[in-house]
């Protein structure tokens, strides 16, 4: 692009490129300007709408920004992209508090946009976040019924469901899944006493007149705490490389059994943080991108249905189901054999039961899988030093300062000494 030249010459792309590159180097009026031009060359263009709304927000110009929302919406009805807008534009409302306004955007746009599964999953999130457990509820239903492929719409509902303490249920919805998703996946002997709390035969998309009697209090008030069985006998064992694992650690030494000490990684905390995390739209991407694991076949679909079997197994763990969780967490380290924070999770399980060179081993494999993640490294630490190998122990600990000072190293921003006054934004690559 060449500062100065005539608005008229280029296609709207290049208008819109041009108001971002301008917007980067600290011209904002001519990033307005640009995007004006770009918005009257193609009115129903969303993506010049929605980058105009969002540099607007960053100024801090929040009525510029929802004027742009509204014109997109307006002027792009039929248009698939409308639908981000939506999005946007409730975000940027819950960003202000505005939470009835956000709501009643979410509510619009389900209206707009029918058959769109995201909007009805960040609906659910923010009236989850607002106590609207019913709600949320009957949305994460609606979405798995528009998109019953995608992993991440279980997970949800399921997760949803856990939080509310009913296990039963959210049992159900992961073992649904995982029948939907993978037939003949998980042991049906495994997973016979599990109750059949609903059925997708008995669902239908709810009408705006439904809401008002799924949003009452009392629909909550009856919500039965259901906790999974934690007898062994009731559960068989599990299979192939999970039940060698376990004589493995059944015939170590006396030693390898110490108690564990504070700095063990505890599931509740962990639990807790995913209940909490799932509210905001970075549900579980804490180990793993979930928006880029939806798909319906190849290798995002198997990622997507391991995410779910972690879900699972972390909260076989957290009712002190052992042997279901083992079992899960094999599953989902078979379906994503190279995702190292699984193998990590997988490590610090057999860890908190005190099986520890199975810990060893499966850390190991995180580690191979990924060298440069600090917590697999403090993990390893942590398993060395129950052993008894304190010189190692320390090599790994040290390892894992090491990395964790490169990477807040790489994430700090420089300031160019030529321009010192130069916006600097944090996402400029």
């Amino acid at each position: 692009f060449v500062r100065g030249a005539k608005f008229e010459t280029g296609s709207v792309y290049c208008l819109q490129g041009r108001a971002v590159l301008e917007y980067k180097v600290g011209n904002v009026p001519l990033a307005r300007e640009c995007f004006v031009r770009a918005s009257e060359r193609d009115p129903r263009n969303t993506l010049v709408w929605l980058t105009w709304a969002q540099m607007e927000e960053k100024e801090g110009q929040i009525a510029n920004a929802r004027k742009c929302y509204q014109m997109g919406i307006s002027a792009s009805k039929e248009n698939s992209g409308a639908s981000q807008l939506w999005q946007s534009w409730a975000r940027l409302e819950e960003k202000q508090r505005n939470f009835s306004e956000a709501l009643n955007i979410y509510r619009r746009a389900r209206q707009s946009c029918p058959g769109d599964v995201q909007i009805r999953r960040e609906w659910a999130k923010l009236s989850l976040a607002r106590g609207s457990v019913e709600r949320a509820r009957v949305l994460f239903r609606e979405a798995i019924l528009l998109d019953g492929s995608d992993p991440y719409n279980w997970q949800c509902l399921a997760m949803l469901e856990a939080r509310q303490l009913n296990y039963g249920a959210a049992r159900r919805v992961f073992c649904d899944a995982v029948s939907r998703l993978a037939p003949g996946k998980i042991n049906a002997a495994m997973f016979a006493s599990v109750p059949s709390s609903w059925s997708l035969s008995n669902l239908s998309l709810v009408g705006k007149e439904d809401w008002s009697r799924s949003n009452t209090p009392s629909s909550t008030s009856t919500l039965v705490s259901v906790t999974a069985s934690s007898d062994p006998a009731s559960v068989p064992g599990s299979t192939g490389s999970a039940s060698s694992a376990s004589s493995t650690g059944s015939t170590g030494s006396a030693g390898l059994h110490s108690t564990p000490s504070s700095a063990s990684v505890s599931v509740d905390d962990f639990f807790d943080y995913e209940m909490e995390d799932m509210v905001g739209r970075d549900f579980a991407s804490r180990h793993v991108d979930v928006e880029n694991i939806r798909g319906s076949t190849g290798k995002s679909q198997k990622q997507g249905l391991a995410s779910l079997l972690y879900m699972w197994a972390m909260m076989e763990w957290k009712t002190q189901s052992i042997d279901r969780a083992r079992v899960l967490f094999e599953l989902a380290s078979s379906e994503a054999h190279e995702t190292s924070w699984i193998w990590l999770w997988y490590a610090r399980f057999e860890e908190a039961q005190d099986r520890l060179l199975v810990g060893r081993n499966l850390i190991a494999k995180s580690i191979r899988c990924n060298g440069s993640d600090p917590d697999a490294w403090r993990t390893w630490s942590e398993l060395e030093r129950k052993l008894g190998r304190f010189a190692f122990a320390k090599e790994c600990l040290d390892q894992a300062m090491q990395l964790s000072v490169t990477a807040r190293l790489k994430t700090s921003r420089k300031v160019d000494d030529t321009k010192p006054f130069a916006r600097i934004w944090e996402n400029s690559s």
